[in-house]
């Protein structure tokens, strides 16, 4: 037979026994960057809680100057219509009116930065929040009445330690 086909087959196998560890640690390393990076996404998730409760306080502080400079204002005008009438009877000086009408002044100016604090802060929360501008937000009227008192500090070093996801990640990393 001059003609016929031919044909060639193959099949290896190679089958590693040992591989000096490499699969084994490979695994261990895996394993790792899992917990570190399960540790980066808590530490994002505490970065943005720690983001919106600060644009949340400085609304508070905000809306309380705001109540505290119209306060002022009210208690600075009173003196000034005081201080304005007993210079028209004769009983004070110009100056003293003058001074009054300062204060006045004064305490306006404050009050309108305190506004403008309190309207740049409700922005920030906004934008810290994730909504819209234009949105109505509507914010509690203050803090807690009590807040709980520290523990001890070897304590709560260790819990920093056990808890802190930074220093979590560091860890493991090094390992």
């Amino acid at each position: 037979m001059a003609y016929t086909e031919e044909s060639l087959g193959q099949v290896k196998l190679k089958q590693l026994l040992y591989d000096g560890g490499k699969t084994r640690y490979n695994g261990l390393a895996a394993s790792k960057a899992t917990d570190a990076q399960r540790d980066s996404t808590e530490a994002a998730r505490l970065d943005t809680v720690y983001a919106v409760s600060q644009s949340y306080y400085r609304v508070l502080e905000a809306r309380e100057l705001l109540r505290v400079g119209e306060n002022s204002r009210s208690q600075r005008e009173a003196f000034f219509k005081l201080t304005d009438s007993y210079q028209k009877a004769g009983k004070a000086t110009r100056i003293e009116s003058l001074k009054a009408e300062a204060q006045l002044l004064d305490a306006e100016r404050s009050l309108v930065q305190a506004r403008e604090a309190l309207r740049i802060g409700e922005l920030i929360l906004k934008k810290t929040i994730g909504i819209g501008i234009e949105a109505r937000i509507n914010i509690a009227d203050g803090l807690p009445v009590t807040f709980a008192e520290p523990g001890n500090d070897d304590v709560l070093l260790s819990q920093m330690y056990e808890n802190n996801p930074d220093l979590k990640k560091s860890a493991q990393f090094k390992e």
